[in-house]
């Protein structure tokens, strides 16, 4: 018997209060610095504490509510030293050490690390915020690159990627948008076709316990490509949930940004385990997320 998909992402929406002592900054959703709430994406609320002590709360835009992202506290520790902690309710706070240099005034380079490896390199003209300049490379654990991204004043103008394995990827992805893709077929079909065909396969859920995360692309014109596992433990578990989604029928209306059809990258968890409520309320969110609603 089939008993599964779960996931416990949770966004809760917060009420904005303005405060004299913030420093509000506003993103579109290519990161482009904006001069209003109206025409933002995300949003920065940044709050001096003590000398070199931040506090920097982050929000998204999904449809008309701003919704809480995990919150950074930003540490100047010594001169071309900070400690960076990223926090939510539900995990332990991740640790980013980021070491700068001015090269000269208003352009640093920095190098991140978290667990003494390095995660991320390459210029800003702020660090509180960090507003990103020219290339930034991000790494995988293992050391090998995962992304070489180029930016304009924070604004995402394209990027290269890799797989885990050093493999390319599918280049210029955006990460969010004024408007997320949609299926064409509903996402209550979506939830059917996933749901039916798992029922059908030779896998014994009772003893599954296990979280499978897919990512893919949406292009430009509606197409899915670039299916990934981001993780799993199960091998064919993950085959099959990527053979499910690649013979998903139909297409999607691409994501857009200023009006513009984009290339979406999304990532999806699928829970599988014993205690499973019923699957009338699957659906997929503007997080792209498929929750319980």
């Amino acid at each position: 018997m089939l008993r599964t998909i779960l996931t416990f992402f949770l966004v809760i929406p917060f009420i904005l209060q303005a405060s004299g002592q913030d420093t509000v900054c506003y993103f579109a959703a290519d990161y482009k610095p904006v001069p209003e709430m109206s025409q933002a994406k995300f949003m920065k609320r940044i709050k001096r504490k003590a000398h070199g002590k931040y506090v920097i709360k982050s929000f998204i835009r999904e449809e008309k509510i701003w919704k809480a992202q995990p919150k950074k506290r930003v540490i100047h520790k010594e001169d071309g030293l900070q400690l960076v902690k990223i926090s939510d309710r539900l995990l332990t706070p991740k640790k980013i050490y980021r070491y700068y240099e001015e090269k000269s005034p208003g352009i640093y380079t920095f190098e991140e690390f978290i667990r003494k490896k390095l995660y991320r390199k390459g210029s800003a003209t702020s660090l509180v915020p960090l507003i990103l300049q020219d290339t930034v490379t991000e790494y995988y654990q293992s050391g090998h690159v995962k992304s070489i991204t180029f930016y304009r004043n924070n604004q995402l103008i394209g990027n290269q990627n890799w797989l885990r394995d050093g493999s390319p990827y599918i280049s210029d992805i955006y990460y969010a948008a004024d408007k997320i893709p949609e299926y064409e077929k509903g996402f209550a079909f979506f939830r059917s076709y996933i749901l039916g065909n798992l029922e059908k396969s030779e896998i014994d859920f009772s003893q599954v316990d296990d979280q499978v995360v897919l990512g893919w692309v949406i292009t430009e014109s509606g197409e899915l490509e670039g299916i990934r596992v981001v993780s799993g433990k199960f091998r064919n578990l993950n085959r099959i949930m990527v053979k499910l989604v690649s013979s998903l029928p139909g297409k999607w209306e691409p994501a857009t940004i200023d009006g513009r059809k984009v290339r979406y990258y999304m990532e999806i968890p699928f829970n599988f385990g014993q205690s499973t409520p019923k699957f009338d309320y699957l659906q997929l969110n503007n997080a792209g997320q498929l929750t319980w609603d």
